[in-house]
């Protein structure tokens, strides 16, 4: 298996929608609105907003970590219900 790493919203949500851990980073420190965004998503989750820095020192094992954290079935299954394809497309 996998984990996402994206820098974008979008990103983020369908990872969760395919069922896939993902981390948040940022790959540009010019990021519109100061990251609130993705701070009051995960906070719709009810999970911490930690975002890794492309120069961080994090392993690879730290990362799949973090990104356990992320995953919500709750979340994943409001989406399937909102979104117009079929589950047979994930």
């Amino acid at each position: 298996w996998g984990v996402v790493v994206t820098d974008a919203l979008h990103g983020l949500v369908a990872a969760i929608a395919y069922g896939k851990p993902v981390v948040w980073t940022t790959f540009s420190d010019k990021l519109v609105g100061d990251g609130f965004k993705f701070r009051d998503f995960f906070a719709s989750l009810g999970a911490p907003a930690v975002v890794i820095p492309p120069s961080s020192s994090w392993t690879d094992k730290d990362i799949i970590a973090a990104a356990r954290s992320y995953e919500c079935e709750r979340v994943a299954e409001q989406i399937w219900q909102a979104c117009p394809l079929t589950r047979s497309h994930a």
